[in-house]
């Protein structure tokens, strides 16, 4: 019977959100044992393809939970579970939180932040609204004219993915990328602030203030702010995670969405600069003049052997680590997949 499992699984993301969803579960679950019972009659146990077909008869999970939907809709019930599932990754978890991030960018930037801070939020509210309006015309447009036939889903019971307890191992995963997130906005607001430059030893560790060089600077001081507000929404994301695993299709949804805005931040604001990259090749040839200095050579002249290679080389770690925020994106895409 693993298979009903699965198929009862598949059926719970696609059901209202303030449906009654273990009741409606626990229903569908009586009904379709009731008829596998009456189809098995006096045999041990009914054949896999004789299940299968039951289940097929019943339609595919998103069609099934589509009925315990709203009735008379401008979107019904054949689109209204996706529409809802593209509504709140792309405008909740994606647009609202990139527009709240650039209005308090803009209210930062400002001389007059309050003001500056409002009209952004007004923009922003009405790109939400537009995009939320178009969303919707799409899918009552695709509800109106698409063919039964043409919308049909072709789909297997024994395809469906097996019921895993995955919330509460993600519990760990949540917490590393809390203390992850932690880290990274403490680190980026630390040398925002100038702190670290307060530690005994650290200018000359610096080559004298040779590095970061104007590249690696200028990325920095372009990407920074926005870098420490996204780990913040990390932190969060990933605490409800850990305090409620119930939460946890949410917060993965949300930990992917911060993910590829950073990397795609981290991206923009790197790209300018990779021109600079040959400079990584001089390294070689400024270790071994440092070398032939010997002994007396000092940071402020290893600054001026090595800072234009190392700072390529920061850049290019820069670079490499947003395409890694875009692949963590995927992952946490896959894994919400997976709940």
């Amino acid at each position: 019977m693993e298979l009903i499992d699965r198929y009862l699984h598949a059926i719970r993301p696609w059901l209202p959100l303030r449906a009654p969803r273990d009741e409606i579960l626990r229903e569908l679950s009586e009904d379709i044992r009731s008829e596998v019972d009456e189809r098995r009659g006096e045999r041990a146990e009914i054949p896999e393809a004789e299940l299968v077909a039951i289940l097929k008869a019943r339609g595919h999970p998103m069609a099934v939970a589509a009925r315990f939907g709203p009735g008379e809709a401008l979107i019904g019930p054949r689109f209204y579970p996706i529409f809802r599932l593209v509504a709140t990754v792309a405008l909740g978890y994606v647009l609202l939180p990139l527009l709240l991030v650039v209005s308090a960018w803009s209210a930062v930037r400002s001389s007059h932040p309050f003001e500056a801070g409002v009209q952004a939020m007004f923009s922003s509210l009405q790109a939400a609204l537009m995009f939320l309006g178009v969303l919707v015309a799409v899918f009552a447009v695709l509800d109106r004219y698409a063919s039964a036939s043409s919308a049909a889903l072709e789909w297997d019971p024994r395809r469906l993915p097996r019921v895993r307890d995955a919330r509460e191992k993600l519990r760990w995963h949540a917490i590393g990328i809390a203390v992850g997130n932690i880290v990274l906005a403490v680190a980026f607001a630390s040398f925002a602030s100038g702190l670290p430059l307060r530690l005994p030893g650290v200018h000359d560790a610096m080559l004298s203030g040779a590095f970061p060089g104007p590249a690696m600077t200028a990325v920095f001081e372009g990407s920074w702010r926005m870098v420490v507000a996204l780990a913040l929404m990390n932190v969060g994301a990933a605490s409800t995670i850990i305090v409620q695993p119930a939460l946890a299709r949410h917060g993965t949804l949300v930990i992917a969405a911060v993910n590829a805005i950073m990397g795609a931040l981290v991206l923009a604001a790197a790209m300018p600069y990779l021109g600079s990259i040959g400079e990584v090749a001089s390294f070689g040839p400024g270790i071994r003049a440092a070398k032939a200095a010997g002994v007396g050579v000092d940071a402020r002249q290893l600054g001026a052997l090595l800072g234009p290679s190392l700072d390529a080389a920061a850049v290019i770690f820069l670079f490499a680590w947003g395409i890694g925020c875009l692949v963590s994106a995927i992952t946490e895409t896959w894994r919400f997949a997976r709940l």
